[in-house]
């Protein structure tokens, strides 16, 4: 799950954006990918690590922080 409407919860709004296998459907905000990428993804994942999303040029410019 992604942190989400926490801080100043709004009633209805939900309290996550969660990352789950894709249903070939539109998700309600969630982040949705085939079992395949959701299953390398959730093989790398460690303690700590952090998953980021973004638009592209942004995340491309982190790599030269």
């Amino acid at each position: 799950m992604i942190d989400f409407n926490y801080e100043h919860p709004v009633f209805g709004r939900g309290s996550g954006i969660f990352l789950h296998v894709s249903h070939h459907s539109p998700t309600a905000g969630c982040v949705s990918l085939p079992e395949a990428d959701l299953l390398g993804i959730l093989r790398w994942m460690r303690p700590g690590a952090r998953i980021l999303i973004g638009a592209t040029h942004w995340l491309r410019s982190l790599k030269s922080r």
